[in-house]
């Protein structure tokens, strides 16, 4: 009788573990491509907030779909692009080009200037900022070299990819709907990997 018990008991845990498993699968998405590296890679797999995905935070992780229409050849294959959130509804931003390209935002409601300081942007190849055909004609601004401030507008989001010679982002696709991202909160693979993944990405504020 107690082996019973104890074998009902096992299979009820199984039972509990594999729909545990089946559900963070279904509410996950993959990384594909190298938009996000180093600090993601290929094969990598993130589980999407269950509670509030569309509860979205500066630099918070989210996945977006890719357009139907796209053409791009960096999304061949793919169904979901995973990007960094650099600017919230409201908020102003502007890209200086150049050969050290940098990102400033001014938060919405404030007149206060800061500088996007991502540690992996310094590490890549910058040629996709130069050529891009960025944005949406609510983004015109952000093409050239000035800092030139464009506004996103409300209920959407300006996102940017950690590798920016790889990364299909807002530069591209302009401000995503803030209906079309969903908040990604702990990396599931690899394993050995499980657990947020470490954001370094912060606002400095521009003197001046």
């Amino acid at each position: 009788m107690f082996l019973g018990r104890l074998v009902r008991g096992a299979l009820a845990l199984l039972l509990v573990l594999g729909a545990a498993l089946v559900a963070a699968l279904i509410y996950s998405v993959p990384v594909k491509g190298e938009g996000m590296g180093p600090t993601l890679r290929p094969g990598d797999r993130l589980e999407v907030s269950v509670f509030a995905p569309h509860d979205i935070a500066r630099f918070d992780l989210v996945a977006l779909p890719v357009p139907s229409n796209s053409t791009d050849p960096r999304l061949k294959g793919m169904r979901t692009i995973v990007s960094r959130v650099i600017a919230l509804p409201g908020d102003r931003v502007a890209i200086a080009g150049g050969a050290k390209p940098v990102v400033y935002v001014r938060p919405a409601g404030t007149a206060a200037t800061y500088q996007v300081k991502n540690p992996t942007w310094a590490h890549h190849g910058t040629a996709a900022i130069d050529t891009a055909g960025c944005c949406t004609d609510a983004l015109e601004s952000l093409r050239g070299h000035g800092r030139r401030w464009a506004l996103v507008p409300a209920g959407r989001y300006f996102v940017l990819g950690d590798r920016w010679d790889k990364a299909v982002d807002s530069r591209v696709l302009g401000t995503i709907a803030q209906h079309d991202l969903r908040r990604l909160v702990l990396k599931i693979q690899p394993v050995t990997d499980l657990g947020r993944v470490p954001n370094r990405a912060r606002l400095v504020p521009v003197l001046g």
